[in-house]
């Protein structure tokens, strides 16, 4: 792709710039004042650039370091009390073994405006892609990822209603990519209570989903052409090529099509925060194709689990030196139909050294294992050793990254990987 990539929706940014135009023109016709309607006014504007592994190198087949890749991240996002502006753009160069292989690609991966409505302030309305309405402590920053189904609100368009306590909301998912709804109909909706204003630290979400693309059955068989080609013999034959066609039924009807999720979290003295959630019929995050982070990430059982995450951050300071940040995570699942399960196990600590440097090392533990067979077990171990410089606006991260990884029923391979990143912030 040539020059800065297209928007993730065709024509976005004329319908984006004439929703804000007419919603401009409400604000400032309902206040009376231009500097109201940016009341509040905040802004994080950033680039970020660097490698998951600049060189990557897999230990136990001999091989040589390879290119890992680069990127390059924009991010701009500005708010104030009545609207939301956000976008993010990135940019790659592809790993590679040798310069002919190089490739580049560019994406959207956020682009999504949030707006007050005039008539009713606490009303807002999302509109865009890569939104996050999702239940209190969704996201997990180690894995950096959501917990499945907490995130109700992502691509698409949804109502979020602020009042009191409470944040309700509900939307409805979709794409550049068309499809029939009985094919692939996505519906969210989210429930979050904050009891802060009670001085009580606490916050209770709930979260349902309905995708009915999820689940289905196949029912029949259909022949798209034939081929031939001579035997030993001479004979011909003729071989049929066929495609499953599947049957989505009914809308609303099998109950594994629906996801739903609730999370607690809590916060006291140095625990900065403390969550504990629970998704029934959700993927545990080893089972992304996005990450891959085991070998058997592709098991489609375990894309139907029970999911139960436990998170918690904590800030740790004793005497002048020890100042230390702790972030744990973990993730248990276990698969409806099948006796596979999962477990995800995480630990990143960040102490500050001298001056602007501070050791922030992590590790990460991975696994998909089968109760009825321990042959499809897999795991992964990665250790994470870093060091980061922050500085006003720049901040640099280096380290390296040991992966010990089962490809085959108790074969490992080590793999070492160089990462790095630079952070430029607009303040």
């Amino acid at each position: 792709m040539k020059g800065f990539p297209e928007p993730p929706i065709k024509g976005l940014k004329p319908l984006v710039a004439l929703a804000f135009a007419l919603f401009f023109f409400n604000y400032v016709s309902a206040e009376s004042s231009l500097p109201a309607f940016f009341e509040g006014l905040k802004s994080d504007i950033f680039v970020r650039a660097g490698s998951s592994g600049i060189f990557t190198d897999d230990v136990t087949a001999g091989n040589d370091f390879q290119f890992g890749g680069m990127y390059a991240t924009f991010v701009g996002n500005v708010s104030s009390d009545y609207f939301q502006v956000y976008a993010k753009s990135k940019v790659k160069l592809s790993s590679a073994d040798k310069i002919d292989d190089l490739s580049t690609s560019a994406s959207w991966e956020k682009a999504y405006l949030a707006l007050s409505m005039p008539f009713f302030r606490p009303l807002w309305l999302y509109g865009g892609k890569g939104f996050a309405l999702a239940t209190p402590g969704a996201y997990l920053s180690v894995a950096d990822d959501y917990s499945d189904g907490t995130r109700w609100g992502k691509d698409g368009v949804a109502l979020l209603l602020r009042a009191g306590l409470a944040e309700f909301g509900a939307g409805f998912y979709s794409t550049s990519t068309s499809y029939k709804l009985k094919e692939k109909l996505q519906l969210g909706s989210g429930l979050n209570l904050d009891f802060k204003k009670f001085d009580v630290p606490l916050k209770i979400g709930f979260s349902a989903a309905y995708n009915n693309g999820k689940h289905y059955e196949t029912t029949s068989e259909k022949t798209l052409s034939t081929k031939k080609y001579e035997t030993e013999g001479g004979e011909k034959t003729k071989i049929y090529e066929t495609q499953t066609v599947y049957d989505y039924g009914s809308l609303f009807i099998d109950e594994r099509d629906w996801t739903g999720a609730v999370s607690v979290q809590a916060r006291k003295g140095f625990l900065t925060s403390l969550t504990l959630g629970y998704a029934i019929n959700a993927a545990p995050m080893t089972a992304s194709s996005a990450y891959r982070r085991v070998e058997n990430y592709s098991e489609k059982s375990l894309q139907s689990s029970h999911v139960l995450t436990l998170s918690s951050r904590w800030k740790i300071r004793s005497g002048d030196f020890w100042n230390v940040g702790v972030e744990q995570e973990a993730e248990w699942a276990k698969a409806f139909d099948t006796d596979f399960g999962s477990l995800y196990a995480a630990l990143r600590l960040k102490q500050k050294v001298a001056g602007i440097l501070h050791a922030y090392p992590g590790a990460m533990f991975y696994s998909i294992y089968d109760r009825a067979d321990s042959g499809g077990d897999r795991t992964s171990l990665v250790l994470y050793p870093r060091l980061t410089l922050e500085g006003g606006a720049h901040y640099f991260v280096a380290g390296v990254q040991i992966e010990r990884r089962e490809m085959a029923a108790d074969e490992f391979h080590w793999r070492v990987s160089v990462p790095f990143y630079y952070k430029f912030s607009l303040k």
